[in-house]
């Protein structure tokens, strides 16, 4: 009892987190650890005596086996061993029938983090149920029209190569998945309550270890029966997985940099520095990242993944670091340049000119726009640019800001299954005589030819003003 009090002090008193609640099940698995060779039931006597027992009424309501699972996020702040606290994202899936649960942390929960963790959970009971329900998270739904739920594209592609029918609770009504809901504060009280793992790896292998052994094995509250042994049952009437897993998959452009890093999650990693400047796939999964040719697709390098925003650089032997003298660099990146086509290399010279010392600087702001914009709408702008003679990276990015549509491979995505967009519709405007536009102002009478002569004069002073200042063309 002394020892127990001990703990509860520890956890439970003035220095705990708001929140945490100790329970008896972390109370006898920690004087476990000590050595302590009781049963659990004098464990649950005595933290019953420290502090009754809260009863909740909740109203449950049951599914067959194999036929509901339900799916939570939990916002969790964990302190490691070395001090440091991090705010995490944890993934709960139960099965309805035998309340047989999985759980995993993660840096994020967004739409890659969600199916990853999904295919994970698949894995781990060896098929998924018949159906799933979410509350209205944006990854899974949409919005809701007319009292339906319109599910994200992207999520019914992944729910049909699985099979199972995605379903939405009603809005402000999370209580519908009542079993994942108490899971949730189960998680907390039980297992991270006083945990302090060594790093993310260590927190998810002992939370496996704690699913298999305490979370699969305990008796359950409503079935009075331990998870595992209804999942027996429940087994058989799981969708079976598909042959091939889905592929969850990161894909993106980026541009290679001066010193042959290309970036990707806060974090930066090494080619050949033959394809600096390069316009290269990245291709990451949750554990490696693989940089390919934007031509070929061969692969240029294959790099372990570093959690995201480490701004760390990833170096593999024969890919050089940056050198000092930065003649070799520049000239690749002209070549890279003149690849733009008509009218770069004359761009090129006034860039020069413009920005002597930076014109390094301005070579590859141009170039790294082709991550936003197609290299022919780069082109084009480009060609906009120089028949003002503004030689100048913002100009060139203005001009496509105004003018084209940025492109990005997870609009391609999020568009599939919808169709193809329309092409833009466009117009030729002849380009009519002076005396034309005279004969409508005299037909108009002298108070409108008044008001436009006014209003034309402000937009030639416009004009011209922005044309002077490049910053508008």
């Amino acid at each position: 009892m002394p020892r127990i009090r001990e703990l509860f002090e520890l956890y439970e008193g003035e220095n705990a987190e708001p929140g945490e609640r100790l329970s008896a099940e972390m109370v006898f698995e920690k004087l476990s650890q000590e050595g302590f060779t009781g049963g659990r039931t004098v464990v649950k006597e005595a933290v019953r005596k420290l502090r009754p027992t809260r009863v909740e009424a909740t109203e449950r309501f049951e599914t067959a086996p194999g036929l509901q699972g339900q799916m939570d996020w939990v916002n969790v702040e964990v302190r490691f061993l070395d001090g440091s606290r991090r705010k995490l994202k944890g993934f709960v899936y139960v099965l309805g029938y035998s309340r047989r649960m999985y759980v995993a942390f993660g840096e994020r929960e967004d739409f890659h983090s969600l199916i990853r963790h999904h295919v994970a959970a698949f894995e781990f009971f060896q098929g998924c149920p018949q159906e799933c329900l979410y509350d209205n998270m944006k990854t899974v739904v949409v919005r809701w029209e007319g009292g339906v739920p319109v599910f994200n594209p992207r999520f019914l592609l992944f729910a049909t190569h699985y099979g199972f029918r995605p379903r939405a609770c009603r809005p402000y009504r999370p209580q519908t998945k009542g079993k994942v809901e108490r899971l949730n504060l189960y998680l907390r009280r039980n297992f991270l309550v006083g945990r302090r793992p060594h790093d993310l790896a260590d927190l998810n292998q002992q939370a496996r270890s704690w699913n298999l052994e305490v979370a699969d094995t305990r008796v359950h509250g409503t079935t009075r029966e331990r998870p595992i042994d209804r999942f027996q049952e429940e087994a058989p009437h799981l969708l079976p997985l598909p042959r091939q897993a889905y592929d969850t998959a990161e894909v993106g452009y980026r541009l290679v940099a001066l010193d042959g890093m290309a970036s990707w999650d806060g974090n930066f990693y090494s080619v050949p520095p033959q394809h600096a400047g390069e316009l290269v796939v990245v291709r990451a999964t949750a554990d490696e990242v693989r940089v390919l040719s934007s031509g070929v697709f061969g692969e240029l390098a294959r790099h372990e993944r570093r959690p995201p925003g480490g701004h760390e650089r990833r170096q593999l032997p024969g890919h050089r670091p940056r050198r000092e003298r930065a003649g070799p660099e520049l000239d690749l990146l002209r070549r890279r340049f003149l690849e733009l086509g008509e009218g770069a290399e004359e761009f090129l010279r006034g860039l020069g000119k413009a920005h002597p010392r930076n014109t390094k600087a301005e070579i590859r702001k141009i170039l790294e726009l082709r991550q936003v914009y197609a290299t022919d709408d780069v082109a084009a702008a480009l060609s906009h640019a120089l028949s003002f003679q503004a030689y100048d990276a913002r100009v060139v990015a203005n001009v496509l800001a105004r003018s084209y549509t940025p492109r990005s491979l997870e609009g391609f995505i999020a568009r599939s299954g919808e169709g193809a967009s329309p092409p833009r519709e466009t117009s030729v405007v002849r380009q009519r005589a002076a005396s034309e536009y005279q004969d409508l102002f005299e037909a108009l009478g002298p108070k409108t030819q008044e008001t436009s002569d006014e209003e034309d004069d402000d937009e030639r002073v416009e004009s011209e003003s922005e044309a002077d200042d490049g910053e508008g063309v």
